[in-house]
């Protein structure tokens, strides 16, 4: 039986995820709103943009690697779609990077998120 890779940061396999929650919205344009009938009006310009926050528990060398990683700009990121069961793979950047220790033994908590771009 296979093992799952649930993520993949710019080809490097990231251990699995303590938690891996995924946000799909859609990108709508300024022009849609409220019709003057009181019609909701929409606009999308892109459906299921994703935003996937992630949590992981890593020792001190995973913690320099993932900090190494994040700090680039653009990321390719490849992810196990939970609508596909499929990976897909998007363009995105970080945003709420977060380090909590967690023993003495240097066992790290570490979150954030990653938004599509």
């Amino acid at each position: 039986m296979n093992k799952t890779t649930y993520l993949k940061i710019n080809n490097i396999k990231i251990p699995t995820p303590d938690e891996l929650e995924f946000e799909f919205n859609d990108i709508e344009s300024s022009s849609g709103g409220i019709t003057q009938a009181g019609i909701k009006q929409r606009d999308v310009l892109r459906e299921g943009v994703v935003n996937i926050t992630v949590k992981l528990t890593l020792t001190s060398k995973w913690l320099l690697k993932i900090s190494e990683l994040l700090k680039n700009r653009e990321l390719e990121v490849k992810y196990f779609n939970p609508y596909t069961l499929t990976e897909k793979t998007i363009s995105s950047y970080v945003t709420n990077y977060k380090i909590n220790l967690l023993n003495k033994y240097g066992i790290w908590d570490v979150s954030f998120n990653l938004e599509e771009y």
